[in-house]
């Protein structure tokens, strides 16, 4: 008898939750991407004010309130480091997102292996 299901269950399901976290942890609207986003972003901010302030005075307000008007919109460019491919497609093609259906298990009491060959060596039989 096999009793690989239910390992292979728990296996499942324990990887899926561990990797579900992840996830919610790095892709999730609040998670770690969008807060080491928004900590970019607020450099980027501080790095046009800074430039700004070095401008000319006849230049130097001007500069500064070009600055305040950006939106995140306008560091989109430098923004797009921050894209995880894995984040922007889940759950659709996240391998742990789906139902474990492989293999068909059923009650181990009632598996019986019937086909000895089970190593897979049968085909190597005639050079031995």
């Amino acid at each position: 008898q096999i009793n690989g299901c239910t390992a292979y269950d728990e296996c499942f399901l324990s990887t899926n939750s561990t990797l579900s976290k992840d996830y919610q942890d790095v892709c999730a609207d609040e998670g770690e991407l969008y807060q080491l986003m928004m900590e970019y972003y607020a450099v980027l901010r501080v790095e046009c004010v800074v430039i700004a302030i070095n401008a000319s005075d006849a230049l130097k307000h001007q500069e500064i309130s070009k600055c305040v008007a950006k939106e995140i919109e306008d560091y989109a460019d430098q923004l797009a480091i921050f894209v995880i491919p894995e984040c922007e497609t889940y759950p659709k093609t996240w391998p742990q997102a789906v139902s474990p259906s492989e293999p068909e298990c059923v009650p181990a009491a009632t598996q019986v292996i019937t086909d000895m060959n089970i190593s897979g060596t049968d085909s190597y039989a005639s050079y031995w």
